[in-house]
C-alpha cells in the first residue's frame, strides 16, 4: 500500500508539472534569500572581526585643533593605562580626475614600517611609501580610475595644484570605505606633507590600552584621563572618538541591514508557505472523486492526508535540493565581490 500511495505522489507532480515547478520555485527563493543573508552575515563577520583586530584598532582617538609634537605623544604613551600613543596629521585636498574632482584625506604616519595602531597594510605596489607619493586606500579605486603606476593630481586649500606618484595601494580595516562617505583616503610621508605646505607636526592622537579585556565604560575613563593631560598642554581637542572596543564599526549598521533582508527572506518563505496551502486546496479540490474512491475501497483520513504531505513534503525536498548548493556557494561569491571595500 505505501507504494502505491507513493506512485500517486509522484503522478500528482507529474500531472500538475507547472504548478510543481511554480511551487518548487517559490519555496527555492525563499530558503535561498535565508540560506544566502544568515550565511553572508555569518561570513562577513568573521572577516571584518579577524581583519578588524588584526589592525590593533586603537581604543580611542582625539582629534585636535591645535597642533602637537612627538613630546606629547610620549608624555601620554607613559600615562597609567595607556600600551600605545601614535601621533597622526590629516588633512583634506581635492583629488583631480578628468572633469571631475573628489574629495581626498591625506594622512600622514611617523612610520609605515613601525606602526602600532589602526595599521594600514600593504595590498599592492610599493610599501611604504616614500616622499612624493601616495598610498591610496583600496576603497578609493571604486569611485575613481587610478591605477598603480599613474601620476596624479592633487588641487591643495589656496588653489595650487601638486602632482603624486600612485605607487601603491593599501587597506586599513577601520577606515570609512570611499563609497559610503564620498571621501578616498590615501596615505603619505610627512615630507611630501611638507612638501604640499603643511608643517610636521600632529593633530590626530590614537591610544591602546593596556587592558584589552576593558569595556566601553573602562576605556572612556582611560580616555578621560588622557583627555585631561592633553588639554592641560595646552593642546585644544575638537572630539574625541571612543568606540565599542574589538567591534569593527560598521558592525552596527551591517547588523541592521542584515535584520531587514532576513525580515524579508523570511517573508518570502511565508509567502512561499500561502502558495503551497493554494496549490494542494486546488488539486483537493480536483480530486474530490479520486479521494471517495480511495474512501470507498478503505483509505483512512491518515492514510489519505499522509499523500498529500507526501506531496507537500516532495515540494520542499525538490526546493531545498536546488536552494541549498545555491545558498551555500552565494555567500563566497558575494563576500570576494567585497574584498575591494
Amino acid at each position: 500500500m505505501p507504494g502505491v500511495r507513493w506512485r500517486k505522489v509522484l503522478r500528482d507532480l507529474r500531472d500538475y508539472r507547472a504548478r510543481t515547478a511554480l511551487v518548487v520555485a517559490s519555496i527555492a527563493v525563499g530558503v535561498f534569500a535565508v540560506g544566502t543573508i544568515v550565511g553572508s552575515q555569518a561570513l562577513l563577520d568573521r572577516s571584518l572581526s579577524d581583519g578588524f583586530q588584526a589592525s590593533r584598532s586603537a581604543s580611542a582617538t582625539f582629534y585636535t585643533a591645535t597642533a602637537f609634537d612627538r613630546e606629547l605623544v610620549d608624555v601620554v604613551a607613559d600615562l597609567p593605562g595607556v600600551a600605545e600613543a601614535e601621533g597622526r596629521r590629516s588633512v583634506i585636498v581635492r583629488l583631480l580626475s578628468g572633469d571631475a574632482s573628489r574629495e581626498l584625506q591625506l594622512t600622514a604616519l611617523p612610520d609605515f614600517r613601525r606602526q602600532s595602531i589602526d595599521l594600514v597594510l600593504a595590498q599592492e605596489g610599493q610599501f611604504p611609501p616614500r616622499r612624493g607619493e601616495l598610498l591610496l586606500e583600496r576603497s578609493a579605486l571604486r569611485l575613481v580610475d587610478v591605477a598603480v603606476g599613474d601620476e596624479v593630481t592633487i588641487r591643495i586649500p589656496g588653489g595650487d595644484e601638486r602632482r603624486l606618484d600612485v605607487t601603491g595601494i593599501g587597506h586599513s580595516p577601520g577606515a570609512p570605505p570611499a563609497f559610503y562617505f564620498g571621501r578616498l583616503i590615501g596615505y603619505v610621508t610627512f615630507e611630501t606633507l611638507v612638501d604640499l605646505g603643511w608643517d610636521d607636526s600632529y593633530d590626530e592622537l590614537r591610544i591602546l590600552v593596556a587592558d584589552e579585556s576593558l569595556d566601553r565604560a573602562g576605556v572612556r575613563e582611560i580616555a578621560d584621563s588622557v583627555r585631561q593631560r592633553i588639554e592641560r598642554s595646552g593642546t585644544a581637542i575638537t572630539f574625541a572618538l571612543v568606540p565599542q572596543p574589538r567591534q569593527h564599526p560598521a558592525r552596527e549598521v551591517l547588523d541592521a541591514v542584515f535584520v531587514v533582508l532576513a525580515g524579508i527572506g523570511f517573508l518570502s518563505l511565508f509567502v512561499a508557505g500561502f502558495f503551497v496551502a493554494n496549490t494542494i486546496s486546488v488539486i483537493l479540490a480536483q480530486q474530490v472523486r479520486q479521494i471517495g474512491l480511495m474512501k470507498a475501497v478503505g483509505a483512512r483520513n491518515h492514510q489519505v492526508a499522509g499523500m498529500y504531505l507526501g506531496t507537500v513534503g516532495a515540494y520542499a525536498a525538490l526546493a531545498l535540493a536546488v536552494a541549498i548548493p545555491l545558498a551555500a556557494s552565494a555567500p563566497m561569491g558575494w563576500l570576494d565581490s567585497r574584498r575591494t571595500c
